[in-house]
């Protein structure tokens, strides 16, 4: 499940994300703080803790799992190849890459004194702002404004019932800007779509399409045991 959450040094959110994983690693750029929930899927020990330094003096937060990660090099696991992707400065030229990912994902970068965002095109890794913070999920953005806790379903703000707390749209990519006091942020959307559906390597017919994403979700490169179980307490004692 893992987590991501950026905050301003001088707003601590009152709630974190210590339920979404075992280990919690973070660093500081600034005025930020970078901080990374782990919870292990394809990686162990120590493979998959985050922030992953980039070139630059910069750094990345990754929340989701990317299935085909080995079909673009000789990669033990998705954070070690998006660690490569992203080291090259100009990784915004390569987005067709990007589109070949299969998966789901949440992505910050910081770079350039501030922060890029985006999640996958369907939005199945969800990513939440204020003027503060960037998080996984919503509460932590909440604070201790009462009102804000208050849904506000009548006069939805930036795709979330609550106020003050937008929602990163899917096929999206965002510019957090820290603004001149360096407390909070400015927001800017790119307006770059990233993928496109119908693109020609796309084609096909939707059994073979279900059979290559059901194969690339089988891979395990960490035990070589894979197991397809729907949710609940029963198949997590059969996992178990």
């Amino acid at each position: 499940m893992c987590g991501i959450l950026v905050y301003n040094e001088n707003y601590l959110p009152l709630t974190k994300l210590e339920h979404r994983g075992i280990t919690t690693s973070y660093e500081q750029k600034e005025d930020w703080i970078l901080e990374h929930r782990l919870l292990p899927i394809q990686t162990k020990d120590q493979e998959g803790v985050q922030p992953i330094e980039l070139k630059g003096n910069r750094s990345l937060l990754f929340n989701g799992e990317i299935f085909n990660f080995y079909k673009f090099g000789e990669y033990t696991d998705d954070t070690s190849y998006l660690g490569s992707f992203f080291n090259n400065l100009e990784w915004k030229k390569n987005l067709n890459e990007i589109n070949r990912w299969c998966g789901f994902w949440s992505i910050v970068i910081y770079e350039e004194g501030g922060f890029t965002a985006f999640t996958d095109p369907l939005g199945k890794k969800q990513l939440y702002y204020n003027k503060y913070m960037i998080s996984s999920e919503i509460k932590p953005l909440l604070g201790d404004n009462p009102l804000r806790r208050i849904p506000n379903f009548l006069r939805p703000s930036n795709n979330t019932p609550f106020m003050g707390v937008s929602r990163i749209k899917p096929n999206r990519i965002y510019r957090l800007q820290p603004h001149s006091e360096k407390r909070f942020f400015d927001v800017y959307i790119t307006g770059m779509k990233y993928y496109d559906m119908y693109r020609e390597n796309n084609s096909g017919d939707l059994y073979s399409r279900m059979q290559k994403s059901v194969k690339d979700r089988l891979v395990n490169r960490r035990d070589g045991i894979t197991m397809f179980v729907s949710g609940g307490l029963d198949s997590t004692i059969i996992l178990h």
